[in-house]
């Protein structure tokens, strides 16, 4: 199935619940128009994938930020994820809204907390770089280490940057740092193999031990994503 009719047979199933039998929308057009019948009725899947679609450009219409920041206000605070994480990173990046960081870690937080590894990062980033919120390196950790828990090899590499911030006294950081720079290579993220073996030089050969026993664990408790 194409996007187009994939679009259509979404916006069907969004209203099959609560409006009358019809047929299904034949044209990205149509089911642009069912997202806004489906969205003001309240449902907030509808109105964040209608704001995906005014913030993308879609069915020949330009792109309009503003109106998308709207439809994912109204699915965010229903606790649409990913209306909450979206409506962050138009808070972060000022389209469709003033650039708001504050504002912007407080939706990805929302986001974070249910679970939403984009948004984990995202958090873990603003954190690490006090960027809206002040520069905290135990909570930037904790949000990294949420989404490299979840498979997100960039979560794992800036985890493993934060880890080795802790200093060269820190040696378990050490070690750990090294296996999820492992992991992330594994993963297929090449630029983390050199910092692996970079840091992998530094370890003596007890705490390389540690470290690849702590890389095979990670190899069976973290998901390729």
């Amino acid at each position: 199935m194409t996007f187009k009719p994939l679009v259509a047979a979404l916006a069907f199933a969004i209203l099959a619940g609560g409006a009358e039998a019809a047929d299904p929308p034949a044209t990205y057009g149509d089911a642009m128009r069912w997202y806004e019948r489906a969205a003001a009725e309240g449902s907030a899947r509808a109105q964040f994938l209608l704001g995906r679609m005014y913030e993308e450009g879609a069915a020949g219409r330009p792109r309009d930020p503003a109106r998308a920041a709207s439809l994912y206000r109204q699915a965010a605070e229903q606790g649409h994820a990913l209306a909450q994480f979206s409506l962050g990173a138009l808070y972060l990046s000022g389209r469709g809204v003033a650039r708001d960081p504050a504002a912007a870690a407080g939706w990805f937080a929302r986001a974070a907390e249910q679970g939403l590894r984009e948004a984990q990062f995202n958090l873990g980033y603003l954190f690490d770089r006090g960027i809206g919120v002040g520069s905290d390196r135990e909570t930037a950790e904790k949000w990294y280490r949420a989404a490299a828990r979840q498979g997100m090899a960039r979560a794992q590499i800036n985890l493993a940057l934060v880890l080795v911030a802790a200093g060269p006294g820190a040696r378990d950081s050490l070690v750990e740092a090294w296996a999820w720079f492992s992991l992330a290579a594994a993963h297929g993220e090449e630029h983390a193999r050199p910092l692996a073996d970079d840091l992998g030089a530094k370890l003596d050969g007890d705490e390389k031990a540690r470290a690849e026993a702590a890389l095979e664990k990670l190899k069976v408790d973290v998901p390729a994503r």
